[in-house]
């Protein structure tokens, strides 16, 4: 699990380094308060994804994880339509 608190912290530090190139700093991300509630929710949600799929990896074997894993995308596909 420590892979995904490194993940998350290159993220973090690739996101902030863009907002200074580009928006000029990183209070003007943060202005409107429900837009950071509307990303904040997926990337937590995105976060515990990861740290269950780092548990999973644990606790399956080979065969049964790339088939739960390649199940995200039809179900994502379903929930889509």
């Amino acid at each position: 699990q420590t892979g995904v608190i490194v993940q998350e912290v290159m993220k973090a530090a690739f996101s902030f380094t863009l907002l200074l190139t580009t928006e000029g700093g990183v209070g003007n991300a943060f202005d409107d308060p429900m837009e950071v509630i509307k990303s904040g929710v997926p990337a937590f949600l995105y976060v515990i994804q990861n740290n269950m799929q780092y548990v999973a990896a644990a606790y399956l074997d080979a065969p049964t994880l790339a088939v739960v894993s390649q199940l995200k995308i039809l179900t994502t596909a379903i929930f889509s339509v």
